[in-house]
């Protein structure tokens, strides 16, 4: 992939709950897992009723420590682990 000085991307990822207290303690787990982000990736996490809500942005401008977009991809497949595993454990109990 070419280079891309000034690159943005914003992405929203939306996961219907059972119910509200299923998705409170997805954020709860989450919270506390992702906050050594690196500057140029933007992490919010909330939730509407009983929709968890990840919204995600990744901007590239003038950095100059080596990174490209695979950063958020891999990012947000680390996310989707997290919450598969956080999942599993919330219906196991």
């Amino acid at each position: 992939m070419p280079e891309n000085p000034d690159l943005c991307v914003d992405t929203s990822v939306k996961i219907k709950c059972a119910n509200r207290k299923e998705a409170s303690m997805l954020l709860e787990t989450l919270t506390a897992d992702n906050i050594n982000l690196p500057p140029y990736l933007g992490l919010n996490m909330n939730i509407h009723d009983e929709v968890f809500i990840i919204d995600l942005q990744y901007e590239k401008k003038n950095i100059i420590k080596e990174n490209n977009i695979n950063t958020l991809i891999n990012t947000i497949d680390e996310i989707m682990e997290h919450i598969a595993l956080a999942r599993d454990v919330i219906k196991n109990d």
